[in-house]
């Protein structure tokens, strides 16, 4: 299901703040820059980027010349002026004045001015659209779409794309489309490196994107033309927008479109070309009145003039009255015309319905398919039972065909009879998924293809629909003011297609789908030939065809379901919804689609991870009340929680619902605070063998534990092996009240991780609820754990409690973690000083206070052992404390091993408490060997002056004079 662009999922824990300045990117510096930045610009590309531009109609031959001798316009172009206007340009107008017209002439124009200098220039733009799919009508769309035209033009640029901070590397095929505000600092960053070069950006129709979001957009837009003028780069925008809502901007040349002499001159034109009514008095008269009455909109000059060629065609007797009677207000206009033409109204309704709620604009295959599935359920006698099959090479979601002309013509035809003329069949160029094949580094779209919707002519017919009330007036007892009925309606028709389909006499064209059982866990079925198995349509009809509207039916039910819950109840839809076969369905579509269009499924997937995999709270709500078993295994690998599935794709709506709770807001705090959709995952897998209730215990959301634990759904303890239970969590992450609360509904504090987890972090409170509560104070040695950290208030507690002093090793733990105080008090509490050589650590880590320590409570100073080591590691307060204290200096070879080392102090003061200064060590080496074969002649001189021998043999004979002649010789 696509609920929202799924490339623009949002990238896990970044948090972009607001933009400052752009700086200079990180660079990836390795061989795979090239490929990095092909597949990060890839990820800004989208199927519709340039579709409502290319949807545009060329502007009438003689009109819109006029805007290059405009006094603004020139203004605007004149480097001159720059500081007057900072490079802005806003042109505005009424609806259906011809703005988008006009401002597609200016790109189009200055595109053609400046073809021969690409290097230096780069024209830009784009245009907002209403009716389109999300990110047509998105400022993220415009930031992506901006990025893309501006990286192409000057490719030198494309290293901001190695910002690590904005677009992460990877050597995966796919690189997630950055976040806005990442989008934003991109385009900032590519701005800085502008230089003298020129960009100039035409954007249109702000009034068809959030307010809000266009709002920030322009002042954005300011920041970087201030930035650019002040860096003498040549940045220029021009807008076009509505007169409402009126946004103030500080610099810039604005003017109103209608009121220009230009504009009423490309009226005449139009009028004069178009009004089929011959060259009498009369014409003159009524082109007159016609303009008059436009008072310079556009789209209704088109209208009239069709309406007013119409009536010429039927005899022309009250072209008079027919214009006098048309009102001025476009609203008013399109009320007209549907009151006039009484016929099909049931045809009309579902045509507007469809056109104004599909999740996506329809294809003309699927509007057709979706209006005879609505009126075929309605009523039989107004189509054949039969579906229509005029589509042979339908143009579909999953795969990149066309229609012929002579089909697109018949559909056309259709959608302008039940429409009134209000909609049409566009057609607009669109990029094309290329093959799965492609290579890394290579981009996933190729050149494209035209894709052809219906939509309605303009989108001051949906404002009138919506905005004015108008589908409330002209149907009230069906819509009644609540805009569910309407999706109710469509939902409808899309379970109708789905059990037409799976219910059609050639029953072996569904064997196609039964084909996507639950085989293969991850959802990735074979794929069977789409060839039907009916004989006469075998050569020319695929599944996909034939059903043209199956794709979309089974992708948006439960988003038409869900947009409809809240005024019409879903419960029966939800009990008799057909799971399995949906599943088997979305699971074919999904395999024959080269992008990832929609959220996935799986065959083990339950109503419940279906909504939230969809986000989808309404219907989330709606089932809870006949099913309370929310809290099962589904998903990917059946391995995933619903409320994981939630939380994976950011929808909080979703997951408090899954909770049963009325919003995130209980009890006076939001049990779900610190989690956004920006946090989104879109990736089950780091919730893998997971439990809501460990999740909950984990982050210390008390009020959900508790939750959970009343509804008994889910086990305190973990099911599987190896799994950390819900008290583990709650402890790690010093939950006291989460760990007290799952103690007291059985929680398992036998096993080792709880009580190890407290002492780790510290808590001696939970230690204390752990041990109150039946923790094995022996096993696991926590004593020795808690006394390594240094955690003296744990240790005592531990005492207090009886431990036994004398399991695992806690003096040597604590010498290890260096705590001298923990070591007293162990020894107070009659540890054994010497059991796993605590001594030994001490002198190790030259941890002089703890040696004393030791030796004071018994430690052994006559094992060689910890002299040797103080000796070896330079430790020589330590050697002096364990040779006060008895320690041997003779034994082992200790002198010889310290003049090996050449640690000359470490000699001395083994010569100053009786070191023998001849003693040998394991191969009869004496100091003054070792000092010979240095070459150390300082530490040789010390010896000698202490009576070394140089005459005594090692086991091979050779004597220290021997050593320094045979070196000597060699040097």
């Amino acid at each position: 299901m696509n609920f929202g662009d799924h490339n623009a999922a949002l990238q896990v824990g970044v948090n972009y703040g607001s933009i400052t300045t752009a700086h200079a990117p990180k660079s990836l510096n390795n061989a795979d820059d090239r490929s990095h930045r092909e597949r990060a610009l890839d990820s800004l590309r989208f199927e519709q980027i340039d579709a409502r531009k290319k949807d545009i109609k060329k502007a009438s031959k003689e009109t819109c010349t006029w805007l290059l001798g405009h006094q603004g316009y020139e203004a605007w172009l004149d480097p001159e002026k720059l500081s007057e206007h900072h490079g802005i340009l806003w042109i505005s107008g009424k609806p259906g004045a011809g703005k988008s017209t006009i401002m597609k002439f200016a790109y189009l124009d200055m595109k053609d001015r400046f073809k021969t200098s690409q290097e230096r220039t780069v024209i830009a733009s784009f245009f907002f659209n209403a009716r389109g799919e999300d990110l047509e009508k998105s400022v993220c769309g415009l930031y992506r779409s901006l990025l893309i035209q501006i990286l192409q033009g000057f490719p030198d640029i494309r290293k901001v794309l190695d910002n690590e901070e904005l677009i992460s590397p990877s050597r995966d095929r796919d690189i997630g489309c950055p976040p806005l505000n990442a989008l934003k600092e991109l385009l900032s960053s590519a701005m800085s490196f502008l230089g003298q070069r020129s960009l100039t950006c035409f954007i249109d129709a702000l009034d068809e994107c959030d307010e809000s979001d266009i709002v920030e957009m322009v002042e954005h837009f300011e920041d970087l033309a201030e930035q650019a003028y002040h860096q003498n780069s040549t940045f220029r925008i021009c807008y076009s927008s509505r007169h409402y809502p009126h946004i103030n901007i500080g610099h810039g040349i604005r003017f109103t479109l209608e009121h220009q002499m230009g504009h009423i001159r490309d009226l005449e034109v139009y009028v004069s070309d178009r009004l089929k009514i011959g060259n009498s008095e009369l014409c003159r008269e009524l082109k007159q009145k016609l303009l008059e009455k436009a008072d310079g909109v556009f789209l209704w000059v088109v209208l009239v003039v069709e309406i007013l060629n119409k009536e010429c065609r039927r005899g022309g007797f009250n072209l008079r009255r027919r214009l006098e009677e048309m009102p001025t207000n476009l609203s008013h206009l399109f009320k007209d015309i549907l009151l006039r033409d009484t016929e099909n109204p049931e045809e009309l309704l579902l045509c507007i319905l469809w056109i104004l709620y599909s999740k996506r604009p329809l294809r003309p295959n699927e509007f057709y398919h979706a209006l005879w599935s609505g009126l075929a359920m309605r009523k039989h006698d107004l189509v054949d039972e039969k579906l229509p099959d005029i589509l042979s090479r339908a143009s579909t979601l999953a795969e990149n065909t066309s229609m012929s002309s002579e089909e697109l013509d018949k559909v056309s035809i259709y959608v302008t009879s039940s429409s009134k003329g209000l909609a049409e069949v566009s057609s607009t160029h669109r990029l094309t998924p290329a093959s799965p094949r492609t290579p890394i580094g290579h981009s996933r779209f190729s050149p494209g293809r035209n894709d052809v919707r219906v939509q309605f002519i303009h989108e001051s017919v949906r404002d009138y629909l919506l905005k004015d009330k108008g589908l409330e007036d002209l149907w009230p007892s069906v819509i009644l003011g609540e805009e569910g009925r309407a999706h109710d309606m469509l939902k409808k028709c899309c379970r109708f297609y789905m059990d037409h389909v799976e219910g059609t006499e050639d029953r072996s064209e569904i064997e196609l789908l039964r084909s996507f059982g639950p085989g293969n866990l991850r959802g990735q079925f074979p794929l069977p030939s789409p060839k039907l198995a009916s004989r006469k349509d075998r050569e020319t009809m695929t599944f996909t065809e034939r059903y043209a509207f199956l794709d979309y039916a089974t992708d948006y039910i439960l988003f038409h379901a869900e947009a409809a819950a809240p005024s019409v109840p879903q419960d029966d839809f939800l009990s008799l919804f057909p799971l399995s076969y949906w599943i088997r369905v979305r699971s074919f579509y999904q395999t024959r689609s080269v992008l990832q269009r929609t959220q996935p499924t799986y065959p083990l997937d339950t109503l419940f991870h279906v909504f939230a995999r969809n986000g989808l709270p309404n219907l989330t709500r709606t089932r809870r009340k006949r099913d309370q078993n929310v809290h099962v295994l589904g998903g990917d690998q059946n391995n995933t929680y619903p409320f994981f599935v939630a939380l994976a794709y950011g929808y909080k709506d979703t997951a408090v619902a899954l909770l049963n709770l009325p919003d995130c807001i209980y009890k006076g705090a939001d049990i779900l605070e610190g989690f956004s959709h920006g946090q989104a995952y879109r990736d089950e897998r780091p919730f893998k063998d997971r439990t809501p209730l460990s999740w909950a215990a984990e982050v210390g959301r008390l009020e959900i534990v508790k939750l959970l634990l009343v509804e008994n759904s889910i086990p305190v303890n973990p099911a599987k092996k190896g799994q950390k239970s819900a008290l583990a969590r709650a402890v790690e992450n010093g939950h006291k009240n989460v760990s007290a609360l799952l103690l007291e509904n059985g929680a398992n504090v036998k096993h080792s991780e709880p009580l190890l987890k407290a002492i780790e972090i510290g808590r001696e409170d939970i230690v204390s609820l752990l041990l109150e509560s039946g923790a094995d104070i022996n096993r696991w040695d926590p004593l020795s754990r808690a006394s390594e950290l240094g955690h003296e208030g744990i240790v005592r507690l531990l005492l207090k409690k009886g431990v036994d002093v004398h399991h695992g090793s806690p003096v040597k733990s604590a010498v290890r973690g260096g705590h001298a105080a923990i070591v007293k008090l162990l020894l107070e509490n009659n540890a054994d000083a010497n059991k796993s050589s605590p001594l030994e650590c001490a002198c190790q880590l030259g941890l002089a206070t703890i040696v004393g320590l030791l030796i004071e409570n018994g430690a052994n100073v006559n094992n060689v052992a910890p002299l040797r080591i103080a000796s070896r590691r330079g430790h020589h307060a330590i050697m002096r404390i364990l040779i006060q204290k008895g320690a041997d200096v003779n034994q082992g070879g200790l002198l010889a091993d310290a003049s090996k080392i050449g640690c000359k102090t470490t000699v001395e003061i083994l010569l100053s408490n009786g070191a023998n200064v001849n003693a040998q060590d394991e191969q009869g080496n004496t100091a003054l060997h070792q000092a010979a074969y240095r070459h150390d002649h300082a530490l040789a001189k010390l010896l000698v002056a202490h009576g070394a021998n140089f005459d005594q043999e090692d086991r091979s004979g050779t004597t220290p004079h021997d050593v320094m002649y045979l070196t000597t010789r060699r040097d």
